[in-house]
């Protein structure tokens, strides 16, 4: 023995042919690894609608988006960026004297402001894209300061309401008030 360690014994040609004979015929050993369980058919079913709908919103999503960015929408009867720009002020002083009107409160007002809005600030994006092709930078200029006051007259109509509301709260309590023998001079 060397250092401890056993050497196999030796053998000969005849014997290793004989040792390998028995190990083919031998029969495997049974295997220890798990077997994959089958799959129920319901599950392979739900793995293929969960896949077929995934595959269908990523198409969809992307589809809109496609559109959108390369194919503009139309123009909507925009025939300049100076008349669509000239129709969204318009709309807005009709929607300032609608919620004006309004006597229900904030939310009433405001939900006329935004319907008298229409259909001019539907076309938004329209009468947007029509200035940049003209590139014509006092109408892009003239667009972001009537996009700035229709937020502003939203934002006035919301206050105004609440103002508005508090007022016709109180008004009619001292409106009685001076009716009352009590306030007499």
């Amino acid at each position: 023995m060397l250092g401890g360690a056993r050497l196999a014994p030796r053998v000969d040609g005849r014997e290793a042919r004989r040792l390998d004979r028995t190990m083919a015929e031998a029969p495997e050993a049974p295997s220890t690894a798990p077997t994959p369980k089958k799959r129920a058919p319901f599950a392979r079913a739900g793995l293929a609608v969960v896949g077929l709908v995934s595959v269908g919103l990523t198409f969809a999503s992307s589809s809109q988006i496609i559109r959108a960015a390369l194919f503009p929408a139309d123009a909507g009867g925009i025939t300049s960026c100076k008349s669509g720009v000239d129709s969204l002020y318009r709309s807005m002083d009709r929607a300032r004297r609608d919620a004006a009107a309004e006597t229900a409160g904030e939310t009433a007002a405001l939900h006329d402001f935004r319907t008298s809005l229409e259909p001019e600030w539907s076309r938004y994006g329209a009468v947007r894209a029509q200035c940049q092709r003209e590139a014509y930078p006092k109408g892009q200029a003239a667009l972001r300061n009537v996009e700035l006051l229709r937020y502003a007259e939203e934002r006035a109509v919301r206050y105004d309401a609440l103002d508005l509301s508090r007022l016709r709260r109180t008004t009619p309590g001292a409106i009685e008030a001076l009716s009352s023998p009590a306030a007499s001079p």
